[in-house]
């Protein structure tokens, strides 16, 4: 795939232990189609009901972009649905990208941006699943998945306060080291098949863990602005800043402009 380089200046994972909740009556087993390959399925659905889900370690710009998306996406601010499947034994099985969480209606299959949101403030290997009936012979022969379905609610008070609108104006290269940093990311696909490019100027602002949270202050062309949209996050992940000016005051709070260019190859 080609790629940008990005010339000029612009984390997830939060644990959360969810109560475990008495297994509902046995659901039905239902037949529905994989949405990307159209294989016929059978699989069964345990509901869990909703949880209240506690806030952990991660940074400031993973909390500020996961709520920025679920504003965006979600049907309501906090709220998501985990789902993971349950093995022969019973047992949750929790494994690197077992588990989907998803925003909108209760289909396991559906990931959305809004989805991605909550999974950075959700650590799906801290929920307490209650134990559920060992599969029997006859499902084992369907070959039925079954998936446990848990709702929850991420509590607003979590959210981070980000003012990008205040702080002292420094020059990126006092707080960041732009040579350190590899600013080369992938094209975006879109603005690749419109052979697309351009400028674009972040607004960015030191937080307390130096993460720095950015969002897009200009685009030139304008026109193309939509297309770049979804390298703000990524390009803010690369901004670490120093814990100190050259002059050494803190850089906490402190507020710098990133600019990055994209162009094909």
């Amino acid at each position: 795939m080609r790629r940008l380089l990005a010339i000029g200046l612009a984390l997830l994972g939060l644990g959360v232990p969810l109560l475990a909740a008495e297994p509902v009556e046995q659901p039905p087993v239902e037949k529905v189609k994989n949405a990307d390959t159209g294989e016929a399925l059978r699989r069964q659905v345990w509901e869990v009901g909703r949880r209240d889900v506690a806030p952990a370690k991660a940074t400031i710009r993973a909390q500020y972009y996961g709520w920025l998306s679920i504003d965006e996406r979600g049907p309501e601010a906090g709220i998501g649905r985990v789902s993971c499947p349950i093995a022969e034994s019973g047992r949750v099985t929790i494994a690197p990208g077992s588990c989907r969480v998803s925003c909108e209606g209760a289909d396991i299959a559906y990931n959305s941006h809004c989805g991605d949101g909550v999974r950075s403030l959700v650590d799906v290997t801290s929920i307490e699943w209650p134990d559920f009936p060992a599969i029997d012979d006859k499902l084992k022969r369907q070959k039925v998945q079954r998936w446990a379905i848990a709702e929850i609610a991420l509590d607003p008070a979590t959210r981070p306060h980000v003012d990008l609108s205040h702080g002292d104006m420094v020059d990126v290269t006092s707080v960041v080291d732009v040579k350190g940093q590899d600013f080369t990311l992938n094209y975006p696909a879109r603005a690749m098949r419109e052979n697309a490019g351009g400028t674009l100027t972040l607004l960015c602002q030191v937080q307390a863990d130096l993460s720095s949270v950015c969002r897009m202050e200009s685009f030139v062309p304008p026109e193309n602005a939509y297309l770049f949209e979804g390298s703000v996050g990524s390009l803010s992940l690369r901004l670490k800043a120093r814990p100190q000016l050259p002059d050494g005051t803190s850089s906490v709070g402190k507020r710098f402009k990133f600019r990055a260019s994209f162009h094909m190859d």
